[in-house]
């Protein structure tokens, strides 16, 4: 990822490392970039960080905050104003 900071397949394998290797974040510092260019990811970094809550007991909820403030707010908060999407 050091040679191309745009390879997404790359950032989400080091997500998966974190998660696997037990990183105090599960990978969630490396989620920013993502969350910018697809505010569905979300999704994804809450996943994460309830799952690391789960099965480790770390409260993420700091570094789910800083992944979420890469994204443009409203595009973040159109999904949730939806009525026909459904919200897992």
């Amino acid at each position: 990822m050091a040679r191309n900071p745009e390879d997404s397949a790359a950032r989400w394998g080091l997500v998966a490392l974190s998660l696997v290797h037990g990183a105090n974040d599960g990978g969630l510092s490396l989620l920013g970039p993502e969350i910018a260019a697809d505010p569905a990811i979300v999704a994804d970094a809450v996943t994460i960080a309830d799952w690391v809550f789960q099965e480790i007991g770390f409260d993420l909820t700091r570094e789910l905050r800083e992944a979420c403030s890469y994204a443009d707010r409203r595009a973040l908060e159109a999904p949730a104003r939806t009525n026909d999407r459904l919200i897992d």
